[in-house]
């Protein structure tokens, strides 16, 4: 309770990033802050519907301690808007960039991760902010079956390539 009340505090000196999803992103510093979101799971032996593959250039399959994730970062492609991830708050182009470290935190547990991947759907699944590899996701206390988990998340550094998309607000008067 005391953790939420001082995120709450700090949340005041942070910038929301507009959003059309039920989460919001915040710039805090250098970094980019997002509290309490649902996570799931992606890639490895165990995703039927994954081939392994990771926009990165990271492969899943057959690596099951890579530690690593998703994050709905992209909003175009050939210059055609991304309809998957487009609504993120974190979709800008330029893009954040791959392999940028997110500290992801559930409970008392934390891990430091890379990004890797393009996703989750957030068109689809719009509660759903990031997805995290079978390894990350186990680590975090996950289980694969339930495949879902609650978490919040710091992209390391990444900041400038997010404010220059936040529109000034009118200065108080």
């Amino acid at each position: 309770m005391f953790r939420w009340f001082l995120f709450k505090l700090r949340r005041k000196t942070m910038t929301p990033i507009p959003s059309k999803l039920p989460w919001t992103a915040y710039v805090d510093g250098d970094d980019v802050v997002v509290e309490n979101v649902k996570a799931t799971w992606f890639g490895g032996d165990n995703d039927p519907e994954d081939n392994g593959e990771t926009a990165s250039g990271v492969p899943t399959k057959g690596r099951p301690n890579l530690l690593g994730c998703a994050l709905p970062i992209i909003a175009q492609v050939g210059g055609r808007r991304y309809a998957p991830t487009a609504d993120s708050p974190l979709a800008v182009c330029p893009k954040i960039p791959w392999f940028a470290l997110v500290e992801v935190s559930c409970g008392a547990k934390k891990i430091t991760v890379e990004l890797i991947d393009n996703g989750p759907c957030v068109r689809d699944h719009p509660e759903n902010s990031i997805d995290l590899t079978q390894a990350a996701f186990t680590k975090l206390g996950g289980d694969l079956k339930r495949g879902v988990l609650t978490v919040s998340y710091r992209v390391k550094n990444v900041a400038k390539y997010l404010l220059p998309h936040l529109k000034q607000s009118p200065p108080e008067v």
